[in-house]
């Protein structure tokens, strides 16, 4: 039996002793031990932030290597969110190892594929997390409008949104601003999050799209909820 092991850290992370590789390295093999699934091959990002999987060296050979052995091979994380930011990305992963006959298991949400319940629970845990991405995207537009409202200085709008001038008039006597949805952006945001998807780096997003890098690197950031 092929069991292979993924564990990241961000940089950050190492700082405040968060979710060491050690650490996780144990919790995986401890799971295998458990669940007979012998002793894992572990691959490993250290100091690498939630990128594409193109960006992360160990995760990008980690699926090939999975791959490449197929039925029976076995693939364990500590946490998904280790090995992906959105649902898009974690289900076509499970995707893949499901069409290879490869196994999927997450040691924290204690998540295994084999099983119908398994397979539905991911897709479950991985709208749960996008959901609560878009949630801080909302709270971030709904903080800045009230700002807006009591008088607060407007800043430059994030990419995607742009600031238009309504009607009203604040205490002031000067025109009220409010953040609108910039669809052109709106739709660069989108089209950046499915290049992220498919793997292509910031550079190549940026240079496909005629953007800067830190933009696109910033889109992604928030799109995911400024985790690492």
């Amino acid at each position: 039996m092929n069991t292979v092991g993924y564990i990241r850290v961000s940089t950050e992370e190492q700082a405040r002793g968060g979710l060491s590789l050690d650490m996780q390295r144990e919790k995986i093999g401890q799971y295998c031990d458990l669940h007979g699934l012998g002793s894992p091959v572990f691959f490993a990002d250290e100091g690498i932030s939630g990128k594409a999987i193109a960006d992360r060296p160990g995760l990008g050979a980690l699926l090939t290597t999975a791959l490449r052995s197929g039925h029976g091979t076995h693939v364990v994380i500590y946490k998904i969110d280790r090995m992906a930011r959105n649902t898009r990305e974690l289900l076509g992963l499970v995707e893949q190892f499901q069409k290879n006959k490869i196994g999927f298991h997450s040691v924290t949400e204690r998540v295994d594929t084999k099983s119908a319940t398994g397979r539905f629970f991911v897709t479950i845990i991985a709208a749960i997390a996008e959901w609560e991405r878009n949630v801080i995207s909302e709270r971030t537009r709904d903080v800045l409008q009230t700002k807006i409202a009591n008088g607060g200085r407007v800043g430059r709008p994030r990419f995607g949104w742009r600031v238009e001038y309504g009607p009203e008039i604040d205490h002031k006597g000067k025109k009220v601003p409010h953040y609108v949805a910039d669809e052109g952006q709106q739709a660069h945001i989108e089209r950046i999050m499915k290049l992220t998807d498919e793997g292509l780096s910031r550079r190549s997003i940026a240079d496909q799209l005629g953007l800067n890098p830190g933009t696109v690197q910033h889109v992604i950031e928030h799109q995911r909820g400024g985790a690492e």
